[in-house]
């Protein structure tokens, strides 16, 4: 994955994309700037992930999840989220034995459906990204490339696009107290 990813992430790549990153962040500027004047403030941690969503979508999917014009998380970035969460559950239910008999029942359903539902929009991302005619370079543009060369099937690729949204929620949940 690394070899595949690193051109987009090269000095070239990311100077191009500059204008898209700051045009949601000027949306990020706008929409904190009207909303967090009053008496109650604003989640900040909740905008910056919105922020980093969205500009995750211009970048790897061509376009804007539209999370801060919206006002509202993407339901996506929300999905990965009670996955993470799910998944921490289950992990941390197993260092308790009278509670893990349990957990083991009701968890990995509810992580598998999260995780189906997370599947299936990804692979909706990446067929409406396979279609696309848009010719600005992405952060899938060389995946997608060895793709139509044939030597990336459309499952590595749908993998790959699915690890970019969950590096995207960990990276943001980085920042937290810090």
């Amino acid at each position: 994955m690394k070899r595949t990813l690193t051109p987009a992430f090269s000095t070239k790549s990311l100077v191009e994309h500059e204008p898209l990153v700051q045009e949601q962040v000027d949306i990020f500027i706008a929409k904190v700037s009207k909303l967090g004047g009053g008496s109650l403030g604003i989640n900040m941690t909740d905008w910056y992930e919105m922020a980093a969503f969205d500009i995750l979508g211009e970048m790897a999917f061509g376009e804007s999840f539209r999370s801060m014009e919206d006002e509202h998380p993407h339901f996506w970035s929300q999905l990965v989220e009670k996955h993470l969460f799910y998944v921490t559950m289950l992990d941390n239910l197993r260092r308790y034995p009278w509670v893990k008999a349990i957990g083991q029942m009701l968890l990995p359903w509810f992580t598998v459906a999260v995780r189906d539902q997370h599947t299936g929009y990804t692979r909706a991302k990446v067929e409406k990204r396979l279609k696309s005619k848009q010719e600005r370079a992405d952060i899938l543009t060389n995946i997608v490339a060895k793709f139509k060369e044939g030597e990336v099937s459309k499952e590595e690729l749908t993998a790959h696009s699915s690890t970019l949204v969950y590096v995207s929620k960990f990276d943001i949940h980085g920042l937290e107290g810090n």
